[in-house]
């Protein structure tokens, strides 16, 4: 069996509950706090972060939170810093299992910074809080000058709509992609665009090479760009959560970590030849992301990540027990 066809196969087993409840998104009871209730929550959260006080937000008694990863009272880091909103920002949210997430620049003592967050909120009261900041200004201000793109704020059709397994099974599949270098085996649209950190890196005629030898992944759609032998440094994508699917809107809430090795020096690009690997990549580290899907009709047609650099072999906070794959 082929590596894309295993890696297929797996997502596949993934989506009928074979591969563990942590690919699969939350299937915790139907809440009672809708979508302006969970929106109505996330405010607060900003609200009382900037304001400095922990005190204006109601917490559970087993109340989680990470910051980059690194477990946080509430209070504590970026609470004491951040000082206000910034002009990019959008959120969905999952009334099915409580969760929502906004991907916003903030400023953080007048500075812009780009982040992730995701709050969980059961019996009125928040019970987990996940930031993922990137403290990046380069990144916030080309975020800002991007826009916040209609998709995201766009409810789906009544025929665009799949159900919710068919939506993790599409976000899954990018990351078995990226993993196999096989775009083929992931459910793109041809309008497919990719945004990361503020840049937009699939579909993108404009971008400029970031690679040796000429080679440039930034025009190629997603299904070529994926397929590129560039990603080989890539060896694996682990803790994959899907933590939640915004029916209504169509888009599902991923948050991965790429480990990577750094010992690949190159790799062979058909048409190029053998092409030196970055030399950021030739240095062990991981990336934490948190990346979101459009999905309509079971294709996806626009995907954002804020991706933060961590040390190599860090943890995603203890929120997964063991990498799921």
């Amino acid at each position: 069996m082929s590596k894309s066809v295993a890696l297929a196969a797996a997502a596949a087993l993934t989506i009928v509950g074979l591969a563990g409840p942590s690919v699969a998104a939350d299937k915790a009871a139907p809440a009672a706090c809708n979508r302006a209730c969970l929106e109505g929550f996330m405010t607060r959260y900003l609200d009382a972060m900037f304001a400095h006080d922990a005190k204006r937000v109601p917490v559970t008694a087993n109340f989680r939170r990470t910051e980059n990863t690194i477990p946080l009272k509430l209070g504590d880091g970026a609470w004491r810093t951040m000082s206000g909103r910034g002009d990019y920002a959008f959120t969905i949210a999952d009334p099915k299992t409580g969760q929502v997430g906004t991907i916003a620049t903030l400023r953080e003592n007048g500075r812009p910074v780009l982040a992730s967050i995701r709050l969980r909120v059961t019996g009125g009261k928040i019970s987990e809080a996940e930031e993922q900041i990137l403290r990046n200004e380069g990144s916030a201000t080309s975020e800002e000058a991007l826009k916040v793109s209609a998709v995201w704020n766009t409810a789906l059709t009544a025929g665009q709509r799949v159900s919710r397994e068919r939506m993790i099974y599409a976000a899954n599949q990018y990351f078995s992609g990226i993993v196999a270098m096989d775009g083929n085996i992931v459910p793109f649209d041809e309008r497919c665009r990719r945004i990361e950190n503020g840049n937009i890196t699939a579909n993108n005629p404009n971008r400029r090479p970031t690679t040796t030898g000429g080679f440039n992944v930034g025009p190629l759609n997603c299904t070529g760009n994926i397929s590129a032998k560039l990603w080989t440094y890539i060896t694996d994508v682990t803790h994959r959560r899907h933590n939640f699917v915004d029916e209504e809107r169509g888009v599902v809430w991923s948050q991965v970590i790429f480990p990577h090795e750094g010992g690949i020096m190159s790799y062979y690009q058909p048409g190029y030849g053998t092409l030196d690997m970055s030399a950021a990549a030739k240095r062990p580290f991981d990336t934490h992301i948190a990346e979101l899907f459009k999905v309509e009709s079971g294709k996806i047609t626009q995907i954002e990540a804020v991706i933060l650099s961590t040390p190599y072999g860090m943890d995603d906070g203890g929120w997964t027990k063991a990498p799921a794959k």
